[in-house]
Parts: C-alpha cells; sequence; structure tokens
C-alpha cells in the first residue's frame, strides 16, 4: 500500500530575523516493511542542506540560511510503501500456550497470597 504524506511548517517573523541553523527530521528509516520510494522538500528562504544520519538510523538535514526573513516556510512530501510485516500481530500469542507448573513459577507459597505451612 503506497502512503502519500504533506507536512507544511510556515514560521512567521516580525521584525524580520536571522535564522541559525535548523535540525530537520522529516522521514521515517527504512525498514523491511517500509519503503521510501519519493521525497520531496522546499523551503523558503532557500538554505543549503547537509544530510547525516544519527546513530539510530535517522536521516537529519541540517538547513544553513543567509539573511534576513520574516518567515521560515518548510514543505516536505514523501510516498511510502508499506508492504505486509512477517512480525507476529497482536492478535498472535504465542506464550498462552506455554503453561508453568506451581513449583516453576519462580513465586514463593506468600507472594501467591498464601501463607507457608507451619
Amino acid at each position: 500500500m503506497d502512503i502519500q504524506v504533506r507536512h507544511i511548517t510556515r514560521y512567521p517573523y516580525a521584525p524580520p530575523v536571522r535564522l541559525g541553523p535548523h535540525r530537520l527530521m522529516l522521514r521515517p528509516r527504512d525498514s523491511l516493511d517500509l519503503r521510501i520510494l519519493r521525497t520531496g522538500l522546499v523551503i523558503s528562504p532557500t538554505a543549503t542542506l547537509s544530510w547525516l544520519h544519527d546513530v539510530c538510523g535517522n536521516s537529519i538535514a541540517i538547513a544553513s540560511f543567509g539573511g534576513e526573513t520574516d518567515e521560515l516556510a518548510i514543505q516536505s512530501e514523501l510516498v511510502l510503501r508499506r508492504h505486509h510485516s512477517t512480525a507476529p500481530q497482536p492478535t498472535d500469542r504465542p506464550w498462552r500456550s506455554v503453561r508453568l507448573s506451581p513449583s516453576s513459577s519462580g513465586r514463593s507459597q506468600r507472594s501467591r497470597g498464601r501463607r507457608p505451612a507451619s
């Protein structure tokens, strides 16, 4: 299944401001069941982008600006493809078939609300 995502953020400023570097995290990580098919990014005012990955594998863009502006606008568009996952679903509960005997449960008589025999 393909999913289209469009996100627009606008920040108006009065009076105009000089923007410092901005850290943008606008896209999910690729995985076994999620693929990024297409991306688009429009930033106003014009910015220089540097891309990197953090320790978790997230894509991060650092946007650097020049001059002053009275508005920052960021428009991100993604087309994602979601594949069927083979991971266990919430309705799959294989642990329900496991039974523990009272002696192997790791709980004492007292923890089950019973007093030990005297």
